[in-house]
């Protein structure tokens, strides 16, 4: 049994294998059955295909037949589009010479034109000439005869001039007379109203014999009539009267006045040779004559025979000091003598120095720096021959006056000096007035003193000195030497100088520094000295 299972289940297996093996069979044949029509649609494929690379292959050979004939052509057509370029480039040529010969033809028809043009103006001008000629020839024509004409009027007058030839000769010479005459009056009316003044080493120098002078004006005449030593009158007219200078050698001889005050009865009074009384039985002889009032003074006993000459030497000296120091005046020059009822007496001192104390009053203190420049104006010094020593300046101006080089400012040389600042004006203004030197101001100021500290101080001393004494206003004890008032005041006179001040713009600055430099020179003064600053100490104290 268990065989005979087993072989049951072996046959099973078997059949179990046989139908797959049928399946399989079947599949394969299935799949064969594909595979031959597969293959069947292959080998149509094939036939296609060989048809088609049939086909192909006579296009190939076609294609290569035209390829051929394609470069065969191209040759062909390179070769056409060479002959061509040639064919063109030389077209081009031809073009570009036919434009050359156009464009030359051209040129040539325009310098044809224009030379067409030139010789029809030159035609018409010809013509215009031609023209012109013809109407001068018969302007000429014409002219010759009207010459013709003329020539023979011209020998007539010809006749009749050699007729007044002697006439017109006769009235030249007169012309000639009056001329000369002529001549000789203007020169008599020039000597009538010039002076002429020989300066040493100069050529002559002309004067006018009358005129208008300011105070600079009235200096440089007295200085030219000095240094050519002058013989003449002078009269200087100013408001109220005339002033008469007579000078010899350019030395004053003799000076008479017309104004009220000015008389030697006034002289004699102000002297104190007269009293009151006696000025009084005097008045009516005011207006006499110098002669008449000095031969009155002596007749009455007024005065001594040796007192006289004085007198008349002191009046004749304060009348030319106030004759020239006015600010403007009428001058006039003439050659007349010292008439006989003019009393002649040659002045002490000589012209110049009177000229130069003259200046030295004819300016106030407030205007001193104003007619200088300013403190800033720079003086120079001149070549006027003038001798310092004989104008009246003492040894320290001259000193001053020294140090004056063209670069040094008035403020600068008025410092060095030492001197008062009016004293130091003074001098610097009267030398220029007589040209020893000469101010130029400059164009740019110096900046204005330190507006901090200097103006401060001075505001504070200004206050000080107010109601201070004499030893606060310089600083020192009560016990304090001449050395040290010598010092204080040199110190402080330096630091508080008003021209220190002169540059700012605030004027009353400058004014200020005036009150406090006065103070310091009033307690100066005061305490120099010993016995009066012990007295003064002692006052205090007391």
């Amino acid at each position: 049994l268990a065989e005979a299972l087993a072989a049951v289940d072996i046959a099973k297996a078997d059949a179990a294998g046989a139908a797959a093996l049928t399946t399989a069979l079947e599949k394969e044949q299935v799949a064969h059955e594909a595979t031959r029509v597969a293959l069947t649609d292959a080998l149509a494929k094939v036939v296609e295909v060989e048809t088609e690379n049939t086909l192909v292959e006579d296009a190939r050979t076609s294609a290569e037949l035209a390829r051929m004939s394609a470069d065969e052509a191209r040759e062909k057509s390179d070769a056409e589009r060479d002959a061509l370029k040639k064919q063109v480039l030389a077209l081009e040529a031809d073009v570009a010479s036919a434009t050359e010969l156009v464009e030359e033809a051209s040129l040539q028809r325009q310098q044809l034109q224009k030379d067409y043009a030139v010789l029809q103006s030159t035609l018409s001008e010809a013509r215009s000439a031609v023209a012109k000629q013809e109407a001068e020839k018969a302007e000429l024509r014409d002219e010759l005869e009207r010459a013709h004409a003329r020539l023979a009027a011209a020998v007539k007058e010809l006749a009749a001039l050699k007729d007044s030839l002697d006439t017109t000769r006769t009235r030249a010479e007169e012309a000639e007379a009056t001329a000369t005459l002529v001549t000789e009056k203007v020169k008599e009316l020039e000597s009538k109203n010039t002076m002429p003044l020989s300066l040493p080493g100069r050529r002559a120098l002309g004067v006018a014999r009358h005129g208008s002078l300011d105070l600079a004006g009235t200096a440089k005449l007295i200085c030219q009539l000095v240094l050519s030593g002058a013989d003449l009158r002078l009269e200087l007219g100013a408001a109220g009267g005339t002033r008469t200078l007579w000078l010899k050698k350019g030395q004053i001889i003799a000076a008479v006045s017309t104004f009220e005050t000015e008389s030697l009865i006034d002289r004699a009074r102000r002297d104190g040779l007269l009293d009151g009384r006696q000025e009084a039985e005097l008045r009516l002889l005011r207006t006499a004559t110098v002669r008449e009032q000095l031969d009155a003074l002596k007749g009455r006993g007024f005065i001594r025979d040796i007192e006289a000459v004085p007198l008349v030497q002191r009046c004749a000296e304060q009348i030319a000091l106030a004759a020239l120091s006015e600010d403007s005046t009428q001058y006039r020059l003439s050659d007349e003598p010292v008439p006989g009822d003019v009393l002649p007496v040659t002045v002490p001192r000589s012209t110049l120095p009177l000229l130069a104390e003259a200046l030295r009053r004819s300016v106030p203190v407030d205007a001193l720096l104003e007619q200088l420049g300013g403190g800033e104006a720079v003086p120079s010094a001149t070549d006027s021959e003038l001798d310092l020593r004989g104008l009246g300046f003492s040894d320290r101006e001259r000193k001053m006056l020294t140090w004056v080089d063209g670069e040094a400012t008035v403020e600068d040389v008025s410092l060095a000096s030492g001197l008062k600042p009016e004293t130091a004006f003074r001098a610097l203004l009267v030398a220029k007035l007589l040209g020893v030197i000469e101010l130029r101001v400059p164009q740019t100021p110096r900046p204005p003193v330190d507006v901090d500290l200097d103006i401060r101080r001075l505001e504070a001393k200004y206050d000080e000195v107010q109601d201070a004494d004499y030893f606060s206003i310089l600083g020192l004890p009560r016990g304090a030497s001449s050395e040290d008032v010598q010092r204080a005041w040199q110190r402080l006179s330096t630091e508080f100088h008003p021209l220190r001040f002169s540059g700012h713009p605030d004027a009353g600055l400058q004014q200020r520094a005036q009150v406090v430099y006065g103070l310091l020179e009033e307690a100066t003064r005061a305490l120099e000295d010993d016995r009066r600053r012990v007295e003064y100490a002692r006052h205090l104290l007391d």
